[in-house]
């Protein structure tokens, strides 16, 4: 049995939506062992009571993982998006909280899986940081530019990603996070996705 670990990040209002993701993960995965890492600062007891009834209900594995904002609270948040809050951070977190897992399939709460992830998650990843998908091609050449790397690197988008754990933590994840931050704070303006982008171009 294929074993599948996922994560994604709410925060209690979204925490009905996060079911929704998971309820089709789980429908659509029935033949994996599957396990969901919900990243969250905090979900209210009740919505943690029908996350755990949905876990009983398949079988499945539901880990609520409590972030502390203040790991993030220091990013910038965009004004033209008030959607997004501090959450769409956490995944910057990962490699550091799952440092033992060799991938990790990350989804947006506000997906929905139509079918079996097994060949994502079976994605070659020799030499990469990640498999994505391209974002639109409007993003492409006016991210890129503004992220100051060439076009041909392609700018994708960070609501799905296959990580490949094992090589972000040899490269030293964390600090080249940090150093394209601290020298580069005002060039974000999509949140993590720039991030990623920018520190990885070229090795999606």
């Amino acid at each position: 049995m294929e074993r599948i670990v996922i994560v994604t990040a709410c925060d209690d209002n979204y925490a009905p939506y996060c079911g929704i993701l998971i309820t089709s993960i789980f429908y659509n995965n029935k033949g994996s062992k599957v396990i969901v890492n919900i990243l969250t600062d905090y979900i209210s007891e009740k919505n943690r009571a029908l996350l755990e009834q949905l876990s009983d209900s398949f079988g499945q594995t539901i880990n609520v993982v409590y972030i502390d904002k203040k790991l993030v609270s220091h990013l910038p948040l965009p004004s033209h998006a008030p959607q997004i809050n501090i959450c769409t951070y956490y995944r910057l977190l990962i490699p550091t909280i799952f440092p033992n897992e060799e991938r990790i399939i990350y989804l947006d709460c506000d997906m929905i899986v139509r079918k079996s992830l097994v060949d994502l998650w079976n994605t070659d990843l020799t030499g990469v940081a990640f498999a994505g998908v391209r974002d639109c091609y409007l993003m492409q050449s006016s991210c890129c530019t503004r992220l100051k790397y060439p076009v041909e690197d392609y700018y994708y988008n960070a609501g799905m990603g296959l990580y490949n754990i094992t090589y972000l933590l040899e490269v030293g994840f964390d600090k080249i996070v940090k150093k394209f931050v601290d020298n580069n704070y005002d060039l974000i303006k999509c949140h993590d996705q720039d991030i990623l982008n920018a520190c990885f171009h070229g090795h999606f």
